[in-house]
């Protein structure tokens, strides 16, 4: 897949190499290896419907169009444990946390 843009405000889905499927939002607690309440983002079955849908903000930012919370994650370097599977031990969770976070990336201009 190549390069694309999309424009601010625009709704969309985050579709996976294998197009069946797209990110999407659950509540917390499938996923046993990350310890968090916050809801997970996850690879569902693609249906069209809001609860798969992503918007861009302030040209950074991506909101769950559903719920209206922001996907984030903690940023680690990757230390890898065995060079022919990298990924693991190295992931941290995407999730949309409950309570906003305190950045101003997530703010948009009301025109005040």
């Amino acid at each position: 897949m190549g390069h694309f843009q999309v424009a601010d405000g625009s709704v969309f889905e985050i579709v996976a190499k294998d197009t069946q499927y797209c990110l999407a939002v659950r509540e917390a607690g499938w996923t046993k290896v990350f310890k968090s309440s916050d809801p997970e983002v996850y690879l569902a079955a693609r249906d069209g419907s809001s609860g798969q849908q992503w918007r861009l903000v302030a040209g950074n930012s991506l909101q769950h169009v559903e719920s209206g919370q922001f996907l984030e994650t903690h940023v680690k370097y990757l230390f890898m444990k065995n060079a022919h599977r990298p990924w693991d031990g190295t992931g941290s969770p995407l999730v949309t946390p409950r309570l906003p976070v305190p950045d101003t990336a997530y703010c948009t201009d009301t025109g005040n």
